[in-house]
């Protein structure tokens, strides 16, 4: 450590505002804003440990010897993982000539002069030797047989002094047991000192410690070979239990182990940036002669895959899909390959490149340290309790998110389970709407009447899915407006979202107000409400033959129609 140069007062002074910088490019690269500030805490601790200045902290000495310290395994990496992203960062930093972020004065930033820390310190240290000449320190010294960089110190208390021995990454014992079990000894030893006599007068027979919980590459395999089970449950894990459970879920493949990579680096603020950003595993199908990449997210699909005939790499959430959430024209064998700009779709009917944009090929016996990852995946239950383990060494004290059910595709109906809100399942009175299983469990008897077959509503209303919606530009008032129906209040359901667009839709054409038309959009949500997904479902009904009679309007107290129509498929609203 004394060979690398301490910072210099200039560097001291700017170092709230690397702190700063390296934060904020912690946000933007995706990660979780809890990693981000301690990760940039864990950078602002070690210069008041160390006093090392930015270039010394980002080279792979400082990383070496920060990550053999005992205060990083005591924290369980989180201080090797901060230096190694730092390194990273600040690499990049220097190449692209940026600017420093400017602290906005925050405690995490404010880093404690070097002459406060180092004054401390040596009234600490100047006590502590004073200490370590009593004769009391010295035949505990000797009974507990110390290595030569450990301490004794004497800690005053009420009821009498206490001599503790401290091991040099600071952590005190005060008996012959515990200093054992620290340096893995047997408990033989001497016969203990003032305070470790009672301990070492009777050692205690240990039974072997159960074995650590599989890690990195052992814990990837571990999952990989269990067979998932459950309902999808979107939870944030550390990359190695990430991945060992998408392989799990994809199952043994053919030629081996699956490739995989991982998606970052997309500003936050841009449009599909949680859409995209994830782990991707390799599937056995294949577009175009090359494996498809599906994120390890069940709830929400979304692939990569290969176009021979336009050279084109896509990104989109089904091969038959019309547009794309990205593409890229280049002709490689597979996503990381890719030496262009991605483009990704901007939400206005383009597509925008994204340099920041980063895929990045795993290898389980090197992954990135410190990486979380979303997935919406089934459990491994025969490791879960392992993984959960080491996840959380891997992460250090991280607080982990509630795991709740998500949706999963199912029914005709394109009906969702798992989300059921239990507020929006009663009327105003706060009670269920009473009926038979049989009607509860048509959902059509809770929609209006939907567009008679031909209407213009079917090409005038689509299907956004992006942004779980149906869109309209609907005449009102001599002109057009834009209108919209929200996928969240139809239970999930796209054939529900559709049926009443379309009659919002017809509700313009007869001249109602934009205000009218809202109020009839809230009573269908309010009637849908009473429709129970676990009723037997009935059949979606034929198509009703074209009619000119405009459609039934549902009252607050009206009863809706059963009848409805069959909803064509939705359209793309991204374009190719």
């Amino acid at each position: 450590m004394d060979a690398l140069e301490n910072a210099t007062p200039e560097e001291e002074a700017d170092l709230p505002n690397w702190i700063c910088t390296f934060h904020r490019w912690m946000q933007a690269g995706g990660r979780k804003e809890a990693t981000a500030k301690a990760y940039a805490s864990q950078i602002r601790m070690l210069y008041e440990d160390d006093g090392k200045g930015p270039a010394a902290m980002a080279t792979q000495e400082y990383l070496a010897l920060t990550k053999a310290s005992y205060k990083n395994r005591l924290g369980n990496g989180q201080r090797s993982a901060a230096v190694r992203l730092f390194v990273e960062f600040y690499a990049e930093h220097i190449v692209k000539g940026a600017e420093l972020e400017i602290a906005d004065g925050s405690k995490m930033y404010q880093v404690k002069p070097r002459a406060e820390t180092e004054s401390r310190r040596q009234r600490h240290d100047d006590k502590v030797n004073e200490s370590m000449d009593t004769p009391e320190a010295k035949r505990l010294r000797a009974d507990l047989e110390l290595p030569e960089d450990w301490r004794v110190v004497v800690r005053g208390r009420a009821s009498g002094d206490l001599l503790a021995a401290v091991s040099p990454g600071g952590r005190a014992y005060s008996s012959r047991q515990a200093v054992d079990e620290r340096l893995g000894r047997d408990g033989g030893g001497g016969g203990g000192g003032q305070q470790a006599s009672a301990a070492s007068s009777a050692p205690a027979t240990r039974a072997a410690p159960p074995p650590p919980p599989p890690t990195g590459a052992a814990l990837v395999a571990a999952l990989a070979a269990t067979k998932p089970s459950g309902p999808p449950v979107r939870r944030t894990l550390p990359l190695a239990e990430a991945l060992g459970t998408a392989l799990a879920c994809a199952g043994s493949s053919p030629a081996g182990r699956r490739a995989a990579f991982l998606l970052s680096g997309r500003d936050p603020s841009k449009t599909l940036t949680p859409r995209l950003l994830g782990l991707y595993v390799a599937e056995d199908a294949q577009s175009s002669g090359k494996p498809i990449y599906r994120k390890a997210d069940q709830e929400k699909p979304t692939m990569f895959f290969y176009n021979e005939e336009k050279s084109l790499w896509r990104i989109s959430y089904a091969l038959d899909s019309p547009g794309a959430f990205g593409k890229i024209k280049e002709k490689v064998d597979a996503p990381w390959e890719v030496k262009k700009v991605w483009k990704i779709f901007n939400g206005n009917g383009s597509f925008d490149e994204d340099p920041d944009l980063k895929i990045t090929l795993l290898d389980p016996e090197d992954l990135p340290q410190g990486v979380e990852v979303e997935v919406c995946l089934p459990t491994c239950p025969a490791i879960v309790a392992a993984a959960s383990s080491a996840g959380a060494a891997s992460s250090s004290g991280r607080k982990r998110e509630r795991e709740v059910p998500s949706a999963s595709a199912g029914g005709e109906n394109g009906k969702k389970e798992g989300k059921k809100d239990k507020k929006s399942r009663k009327d105003k009175d706060g009670k269920k709407d009473k009926g038979s299983d049989a009607d509860r469990g048509n959902i059509w008897n809770w929609l209006p009447e939907d567009a008679p077959e031909g209407h213009d509503a079917y090409e005038k209303v689509k299907h956004d899915p992006i942004k779980n919606r149906a869109i309209m530009q609907a005449p009102c008032g001599g002109k057009r407006i834009a209108f919209q129906t929200t996928l969240s209040y139809c239970f999930e359901s796209v054939d529900a979202l559709m049926v009443i667009a379309r009659a919002c839709y017809i509700k313009f054409l007869e001249g109602k107000t934009k205000e009218e038309v809202v109020d009839f959009r809230n009573q269908c949500y309010e009637r849908l409400a009473n429709w129970d997904p676990d009723a037997p479902q009935a059949p979606k009904p034929e198509p009703a033959a074209a009619s000119s009679q405009p459609a039934a309007e549902v009252g607050a107290a009206e009863a809706v129609p059963a009848a409805a129509e069959a909803v064509p498929a939705a359209a793309e609203a991204v374009p190719a």
